[in-house]
């Protein structure tokens, strides 16, 4: 009986084993791949920095190179089309100005990079019309 039993839970574990796999594969196929292409940072912070570069009036290269400069590295750079899958987006102020970041795992090294744009700004001094 004993000698039974050992197969049985042997085929039982190779089984869970197989299945965890294939549920693994599932995962990583689930997870929508697209192409994307523009200015990434880093991180969180880089990028909000770009962009209120980029509300102050600067433009997108000159945006990149502050950044970049006040990192000491190249933390913020522009990106050809690449294949990423987007992970979260997030609204975020700072300063009375609302932005719109999105983070994306690019492919095929899974590095994390940030992208994203201003909405406006919440104070009174951008809303006057003149």
């Amino acid at each position: 009986m004993t000698a039974r039993r050992i197969p049985i839970l042997a085929s039982f574990f190779i089984a869970a084993a197989l299945m965890s796999q294939v549920s693994g594969g599932a995962a990583i196929a689930e997870e929508k791949t697209e192409k994307v292409k523009g200015y990434f940072c880093d991180t969180r912070s880089d990028l909000v920095q770009f962009l209120t570069e980029i509300a102050r009036g600067e433009s997108e290269v000159i945006a990149a190179n502050a950044v970049n400069k006040s990192r000491g590295k190249q933390t913020c750079a522009f990106y050809l089309s690449l294949n990423a899958i987007a992970k979260e987006e997030k609204n975020h102020m700072e300063r009375g100005v609302v932005y719109v970041v999105k983070s994306f795992i690019f492919l095929p090294e899974r590095a994390e990079k940030w992208s994203g744009s201003t909405i406006g700004s919440l104070s009174n001094s951008a809303r006057r019309e003149t």
